[in-house]
């Protein structure tokens, strides 16, 4: 094996197993049908799938591609079940290096290069199909007999086996190819099989990527649907974002149920106990109606006294008590000194504003009472 060969093994083993059986499947088939696409799918979901292995050998590599190979195909016989073809001998291509089949319209030339075409892995080899003028053939198989380095092989083909490893490197040209390249939008060239196996090998992951998308697609939440008016909440929000790609971590902290939350469940019984939760409900409603209405009140007249309001009432109440103090003084001084007992008394008050009202309403209501 080349250091090429090597070194793409190499970056083989360091990639997930799926993306090995995919190579794999590659080197063998050539090209990937639904059902191969389907066990890719099914291996990428499991754990052994995004394992890394270095088991597989790759032979479709090396088979018959190292440097100075010899390569002869020498007949293909034994047909059974395969287009039109019944031969009583192989088809022979002789000893040399150059061989001419021809034969009439409908003598099966096309038949012989279809078979090729699949045996060598080409990517536009057709199924191969029976006559459909007799009944289905219990077995549908050939012989195909070739030299490789000086080593002669008869291999037994059927018709859903893998195309032969050691043709793979056989470059086949025929109608059907030419009118490919003269009417397809493509640009004739030779890929190596290296840099055509790498281009197989992103169609496979475009064509996983878009059946597992399709899969996601299709999928149903199984959770049950949250009420509308709950979405908004904190525990809403928490459960709509709920995904398969959450962590142990999140997930043990929303599922743990602590000691406060016991407590609130039994806080919420007891008030579902009432006999009218309604009534209870619409009780409290008004209590805080209520509470709102004052506490706005007060924010109010608490915005409206600024700091200079304050510091005058303070002001005036202590100027008023200071008054009050003085006042309160000189009245006792005026009761202990004056000639009559009582004065400053409730009855003196009274008499006193009694004779205040008849002076300013009756006797001299021209004047000011002093």
């Amino acid at each position: 094996m080349s250091d090429l060969k090597l070194e793409i093994t190499s970056w083989l083993h360091d990639q997930a197993n799926w993306l090995q059986e995919s190579a794999e499947k590659i080197l063998e088939k050539g090209n990937l049908d639904l059902d191969d696409i389907r066990e890719l799918i099914a291996l990428v979901k499991t754990d052994e799938g995004q394992k890394k292995s270095n088991n597989r050998r790759f032979q479709g590599l090396s088979a018959s591609q190292s440097k100075g190979a010899q390569l002869h195909i020498e007949s293909i016989g034994e047909i059974k079940g395969i287009d039109t073809l019944s031969p009583r001998y192989p088809l022979t291509f002789g000893d040399g290096n150059l061989a001419v089949i021809y034969g009439h319209n409908g003598s099966g030339k096309s038949g012989y290069a279809r078979i090729l075409k699949k045996v060598c892995g080409k990517p536009r080899a057709k199924e191969l199909k029976s006559n459909i003028f007799q009944k289905q053939p219990v077995e549908q198989s050939c012989t195909i007999k070739y030299e490789i380095n000086g080593h002669k092989n008869s291999v037994k083909w059927k018709i859903n086996d893998s195309p032969i490893s050691d043709l793979l490197s056989v470059d086949i040209f025929d109608r059907d190819e030419a009118g490919f390249y003269l009417t397809g939008e493509t640009i004739v060239s030779y890929t190596p099989s290296e840099v055509s196996l790498f281009e197989k090998l992103a169609q496979v992951c475009d064509r996983i990527r878009l059946e597992l998308q399709d899969e996601q697609d299709k999928l149903v939440s199984k959770m049950p649907n949250l009420a509308s008016k709950f979405s908004a909440t904190k525990i809403g929000k928490i459960y709509n974002s709920i995904s398969a790609g959450i962590s142990q971590t999140v997930l043990s902290e929303l599922t743990e149920w602590t000691a406060d939350n016991r407590k609130n469940l039994e806080q919420l019984k007891e008030r579902l106990k009432g006999t009218d939760p309604n009534k209870l409900a619409a009780s409290k409603g008004k209590r805080k109606e209520t509470l709102d209405k004052l506490y706005e009140s007060i924010k109010k007249a608490y915005n409206e006294l600024d700091s200079m309001v304050v510091d005058r009432l303070q002001s005036l109440k202590r100027l008023a008590y200071e008054k009050r103090k003085t006042a309160t003084e000189g009245a006792k001084a005026q009761t202990q000194t004056a000639k009559l007992e009582g004065i400053g008394s409730e009855t003196w008050r009274a008499l006193w504003e009694a004779a205040k009202e008849y002076s300013i309403k009756e006797a001299y209501p021209e004047r000011s009472f002093l």
